[in-house]
């Protein structure tokens, strides 16, 4: 061994060798480590493709939601002026609006039992009488 130390050449070489061969181990081990990265790196690309569907799943059922919404909104508004055009033809405005008022909660009379439970005096005379409103 006293022929390595005195050649500085020949301490070089062996010096080199002994570093490959110290590399090449050290990079396979941390190419084991770190090889379950391609894995993990798969694994995150199938997660971020799922939630990308997810949310365009989302923006779907609402975009729908919003079109129904839409159409509900229109077919309540057809409804509504449909009624109210029939009203104006085919009753009289002046007894119309008598009605409303007269059967408005604000305008009913309540008795002094039915203050109390909050039903309105004719509600609570049917009731006591048994009377009812739909025929026989």
């Amino acid at each position: 061994m006293e022929f390595l130390t005195e050649d500085p050449v020949i301490l070089g070489a062996v010096a080199a060798v002994f570093g490959l061969l110290v590399g090449m181990v050290l990079t396979g081990l941390v190419g084991r480590l770190y090889g379950g990265s391609a894995e993990s790196e798969r694994h995150a690309k199938k997660a971020e493709q799922a939630l990308e569907s997810y949310k365009a799943d989302v923006t779907a059922h609402f975009e729908k939601t919003a079109e129904l919404f839409g159409d509900l909104t229109e077919s309540y508004r057809a409804v509504y002026e449909h009624m109210a055009q029939s009203a104006q033809g085919l009753c009289d405005a002046e007894e119309v609006q008598q009605r409303l008022v007269a059967n408005s909660p604000q305008a009913l009379p309540r008795s002094a039992e039915s203050k109390s439970t909050g039903v309105p005096q004719a509600a609570a005379q049917k009731t006591q009488t048994g009377a009812s409103d739909k025929p026989r």
